[in-house]
């Protein structure tokens, strides 16, 4: 087992692991149409999804999103955390 970060490559397998686990859970879900903005076919977008690799498959995946948002004179850095 081992865990690593995601790139381009990894988006349909990652987002067809999450389409189905969360469609089990709740009704299904579609993360492509869902979160267009934060689940691309990019390196940029997918290096935010770190997994859990077995075998050569994925069995789990978390998500970190990084943004900043400025309030006056201030910049507060977030980071959100998705697909677990």
């Amino acid at each position: 087992m081992e865990i690593k970060r995601l790139c381009a490559r990894d988006y349909e397998e990652a987002t067809d692991l999450l389409n189905l686990v969360f469609s089990q859970a709740y009704a299904p879900t579609n993360f492509q149409q869902m979160l267009p903005l934060l689940y691309k076919p990019t390196d940029e977008s997918m290096n935010c999804n770190f997994a859990v690799v077995e075998n050569g498959k994925i069995r789990g995946i978390v998500g970190l999103f990084l943004s900043e948002i400025i309030i006056g004179d201030s910049v507060l850095k977030l980071g959100g955390i998705g697909g677990v």
